[in-house]
Parts: structure tokens; sequence; C-alpha cells
């Protein structure tokens, strides 16, 4: 395995006390947990949450995902069972498979977001990517750390590089599976051009609220462009790969999360008014529904397919690129009370 990644311990791995895999892993590196990659968070559950993480995140150790999906492992139908919700990806190749970014750890879908269970990754996860050139690789930007997966999220590695790094926004360029962008807090925007191993810094110009990265990748890197959500200033754009930076209209609205669909040319933004919909890479701006959603994304396979996911976990699902949708009634609230109107362009 290249310097640049640690692997993250697997099933079999786990298998074994956490206590006396922390302390083989301290006693090789001299006192110093983690790698060129490191272990990353696992998921976890109950009292001792806080305390697990900061263990897990100091020494690194994962265990296994728990078998089978739905109530038991993810929420009941239609619901996330997990709290403070970051990302979603669909896998390019599939629009029943899907991952969300939680609090939690990694959740996945293979329902198409009826059901929901918990994979193999662990930690704050605020961005997700996956690759529609390498089937199977998926990575994930997390609290402290950057993790990628080649199997579709069974196994992963952790970046040395990134091991400490606060990443909350994530993007891959389109049509390059090694081009990568990540905003980290206190250090501004990344690159990699290798899949993650190695990162460049590229602009420190964006606020520190930034919570989301869209890309539309160029012939070269510096012809991205490249989409910031942030919480003050509403949506920013970069026509030359992220050095230099522009504030588009405002949106009257806190922006977490963005996602751009290549196919059909249209950059999503959850915010506070809801998901936000753009035909002209963010000079307008148009309702999609799902008022208090914070996270969203367009299959690559059947642009017209939309996940998105609010604040209470609760997930939604269009096949018609926004104009109805279904799920999100598992609390028994009133579907059509969590929508705004849509059709009324800004």
């Amino acid at each position: 395995m290249p310097e640049e990644w640690c692997a993250v311990r697997t099933a079999a791995s786990a298998a074994k006390p956490a206590s006396q895999e922390r302390t083989k892993k301290t006693a090789k590196s001299g006192g110093r947990p983690g790698g060129a990659w490191r272990g990353v968070l696992p998921w976890a559950a109950g009292a001792a949450v806080l305390g697990l993480a900061l263990v897990a995140l100091a020494g690194g150790f994962e265990r296994p995902s728990p078998a089978g999906g739905g109530e038991a492992a993810g929420g009941s139908a239609w619901k996330i069972g997990a709290g403070d919700f970051h990302a979603l990806v669909f896998d390019p190749a599939d629009d029943r498979r899907a991952f969300a970014g939680t609090h939690q750890g990694l959740f996945i879908t293979e329902d198409g977001g009826e059901t929901w269970r918990q994979a193999g990754l662990g930690g704050d996860i605020m961005g997700l990517a996956a690759s529609a050139a390498r089937p199977g690789r998926l990575y994930a930007g997390i609290h402290l750390g950057f993790a990628v997966s080649e199997d579709g999220g069974r196994t992963w590695r952790a970046s040395r590089e990134l091991a400490s790094a606060d990443v909350h926004g994530l993007a891959l360029a389109d049509g390059d599976p090694g081009r990568l962008y990540a905003f980290v807090v206190g250090r501004g925007l990344l690159r990699s051009e290798d899949g993650g191993g190695t990162w460049t810094e590229v602009s420190a110009e964006l606020p520190q609220s930034t919570h989301g990265l869209a890309v539309l990748a160029g012939r070269a890197a510096g012809e991205d462009v490249i989409w910031a959500g942030t919480m003050e200033k509403g949506v920013l754009v970069s026509r030359d790969g992220g050095r230099t930076w522009t504030t588009l209209a405002p949106l009257g609205a806190m922006v977490m999360g963005l996602s751009y669909d290549a196919r059909g040319g249209r950059l999503l933004a959850t915010t506070d008014r809801g998901v936000l919909v753009s035909a002209d890479e963010g000079g307008t701006w148009q309702p999609l529904g799902v008022a208090d959603a914070v996270a969203a994304a367009v299959s690559p396979s059947r642009p017209d397919v939309i996940l998105a996911v609010d604040g209470w976990g609760r997930v939604y699902r269009s096949e018609d690129g926004g104009r109805t949708w279904s799920g999100g009634a598992a609390s028994g609230e009133p579907v059509q009370d969590r929508f705004v109107p849509v059709g009324t362009e800004r």
C-alpha cells in the first residue's frame, strides 16, 4: 500500500479487543497512533458514543457493520436512524443504491431510500463522492479525516496527510476519478490529482462556514467550475479551478450542501429554505420541495431521480426531477406540510 495511505481495520481485525489493538498500534508507531492512512471512527451507539469517538480518532479502530437493514439497523421506513445528516450520494450505476453521511457514520440503502443500514465507516461524515469511472470507489470527508473505499464501502483506507483535517466539503471532478476537491476548515480549498493520496492547497478565500462543494470538470484542473455553498454568503463560484471566487446573486438562505447533475446541467442546493435548483449554473434558482432538507443528491444513471434527507432523518425520493415526492412520512406528519411551492423563480 502506498505510504500516503493506511488501512482502516476490517471486520476480521475488529474481532480483537479494541484496547489490545490500540496498544499494539501505539507501540509500533513509537507512541504516536495512526499512520499515513489511519483508522477512522466506526459506527457507535448508546451513551458511550462520545468516549468511543475520542478514542477512535486518537488511535483508530473499526467495528464491523451489523447485518441486515430496515428498522433494526438504520431506522424505520423512509428514515435514517442517526443524527446530524450531512451528505448523500448515489451509486453512479444504480439509482436504488445510495449512501448517507451522518454524525454516526456511513449508512447505505439498496432499495431506493426506503430502508437504511449502517455501513463499515464511522466518524462524523461531512462529505461523500462516488466515482462513475471507477465502479466501487467511494470517497468520504470526515470531521477529522479522509478515507476511500474501492469496494463500494465494505473496506476503507484512510489518509495520512488529512488525518487531523476537518473536512467540511468534498466533490469529485466528473470524468476524472483522481481529481478531488475538499474544503478543510482552517486551510481552505484543497485539490488532489491522485484520488486523495496527496493534496495541494488551492485557495484560502472561502468562508470558514463552507459546507458543500460541487464541480463541473473542465479539460484540466485550471478550467474546472467549482461551486461552494456557505452559511452566510450563499453560493460562490470559481471558473478557474478554485483560484478566484465570485459570490452569486444572494439566495437569502443558509446553504448546507450542493450537488451537481452533469447530465442535466442542474445545480442543487440544500438550504434552510428547502431544496433549490438552478439550470443556469447558479444564476437563478427555483424551489424544488422538501422544505427542511439538509442534503440531496441526483442519480447519475437516472437524472430524474433525486433523494433528499431532512434534519430529522426523513428520506424523500422523486422520480420526476422533483415535481412530486414519495417517502418521508414515517413520523406520521402530512407529507405536504413539509414542502415549499414549486415554480417561483428567484
